[in-house]
């Protein structure tokens, strides 16, 4: 009797570990110990052991990641979180080579922009098919790189205005106003600006809009700025200088 007993013990505890590590949870914890063995020692078996779409796909990135695996990431089922595996494996290696593999169009682009962005390489921004991720990268390397010829080159007015926007209130000089495009609004604003940061009335008579240049008259009591003004001035100032 006794024998039996033991047996059947000794049957229920092999049992049991046949079922490994996870085997008495259900469903989403079950998966979720899965992914936790699986990330842990970097074992794909685990990965596989997962019947969620969507935390498969974690664990593989997950491990792929971790090894630093381009390959590896191709197992990924959804092709935004498989492009988004190989855009970040690229850009730690910083291998456009590997951008130009990554298989999801938008990643691709992002990858590009990164390493752009990273190296600041302006014509590495050429390399990005879609227009405003292009323009967005090519204004974040003018910036970056405080090179303001760039401006001159990007593709878009609105971003290009932004661009020397930018270096007129880095540099103070009131010339990046004069290369404004499109609405004289911007730049008016870009000269009511320039003429509170240099204390000088005398640029808001670049102005063409009559409400905006009266405002920027406004600003002066006797050639010199009212309180208010310089302690607006102050607070821009630093933001820019920081």
């Amino acid at each position: 009797m006794k024998k039996a007993i033991l047996l059947g013990l000794l049957i229920i505890f092999l049992v049991g570990c046949d079922k490994g590590p996870c085997g008495n949870l259900v469903d989403d914890e079950k998966n979720s110990c899965f992914l936790d063995l699986a990330t842990a020692n970097n074992t794909m078996s685990f990965c596989d052991k997962i019947t969620s779409d969507s935390m498969k796909d974690l664990c593989i990135q997950t491990i792929a990641l971790n090894t630093e695996d381009f390959e590896l990431c191709t197992k990924i089922n959804e092709i935004a979180i498989e492009g988004q595996c190989q855009k970040q494996l690229a850009v730690d290696a910083m291998d456009r080579e590997l951008c130009s593999k990554t298989m999801d169009d938008m990643w691709k682009d992002y990858c590009y922009q990164d390493i752009s962005m990273i190296e600041i390489d302006f014509e590495g921004c050429d390399d990005i098919v879609d227009g405003s991720t292009k323009v967005k990268c090519q204004y974040n390397v003018s910036i970056g790189s405080r090179e303001a010829k760039y401006c001159e080159d990007i593709l878009d007015i609105p971003l290009q205005n932004n661009c020397y926007n930018w270096y007129a209130y880095y540099t103070l000089d009131v010339e990046w106003c004069h290369k404004f495009g499109g609405h004289e609004v911007d730049k008016d604003v870009c000269y009511k600006k320039l003429a509170r940061y240099n204390t000088n009335v005398s640029i808001c008579d670049f102005m063409s809009i009559k409400t905006i240049q009266s405002d920027c008259y406004d600003m002066f009591e006797d050639g010199e700025l009212t309180p208010r003004q310089v302690e607006i001035k102050e607070k821009q100032l630093k933001y820019y200088k920081d």
